[in-house]
């Protein structure tokens, strides 16, 4: 146990590093600007969840369902109600189910992720366009939030619904719509702190790492990836390693 935790702490110095710094400037403002333990306790875990992300591990979606819950509580103490319905509707039983469903995908240390064609992808980006206006002309929003931040609410929700699907169908272009859910993520919690709820900038810091730790998780499948070439089936399939 000892001799495994040595060797994942020498091959992970970069990342373990970034985490204790990230851990300690959450720690640090949450008390110097007064945030609610209960809503730094999903970001605490959430530092478990995206070291997993980072090397593209199954565990990272049982966990990070499970803290889900926490974090809807946590968004609806915000005012940001769509992502908090996303994550209580969406994130938690389609995480258990994403990690339920790469368990099975699993042989040894590689699960075998899957490629969008271009009109799957086209597809993809016009529901996403049709139920961005649905969702910004008719869902009660919070009337105390900013026009700015209902939009950025509305785009985060539906990239991370997009990001939770394709993860959970395995296919590896989930990367892609996370990281580009980041900005956006971003933009609305500081706008939150920038409001008049200083506290948040805990959400703003972690939003930072998340950007780190995605950025890694990309380099990984791309290193890791080996494009399958088989005749008789069209669709690639591609080997990620996914350590137990």
């Amino acid at each position: 146990m000892i001799t495994d935790i040595k060797i994942f702490l020498k091959k992970n110095a970069v990342l373990c590093i970034l985490e204790l710094i990230t851990f300690a400037a959450i720690f640090t403002t949450g008390i110097i600007f007064k945030q609610e333990f209960w809503k730094m306790l999903p970001l605490f875990i959430s530092l478990i969840v995206m070291v997993l992300q980072a090397k593209v591990n199954r565990y990272a979606y049982l966990l990070g369902g499970l803290n889900s819950v926490l974090y809807a509580v946590a968004y609806f103490s915000m005012g940001i109600r769509e992502s908090a319905l996303s994550a209580l509707l969406m994130s938690f039983p389609l995480q258990i189910i994403t990690f339920i469903l790469w368990q099975r995908k699993t042989q040894g240390n590689v699960t075998k992720l899957r490629r969008l064609n271009i009109w799957a992808i086209i597809g993809i980006l016009t529901a996403f366009c049709a139920s961005f206006a649905v969702m910004l002309l008719w869902f009660p929003h919070d009337p105390s939030a900013s026009a700015y931040t209902v939009i950025m609410d509305t785009s985060t929700t539906l990239l991370g619904f997009v990001t939770t699907m394709l993860t959970l169908l395995r296919f590896r272009e989930y990367i892609v719509t996370q990281i580009l859910a980041l900005p956006l993520s971003l933009s609305m919690h500081i706008m939150i702190m920038l409001g008049g709820n200083m506290a948040n900038i805990t959400y703003v810091i972690y939003t930072v790492y998340c950007c780190i730790c995605l950025a890694m998780a990309a380099v990984r499948i791309a290193k890791q990836t080996k494009t399958v070439k088989v005749k008789e089936n069209p669709e690639a399939v591609e080997p990620i390693e996914s350590k137990n």
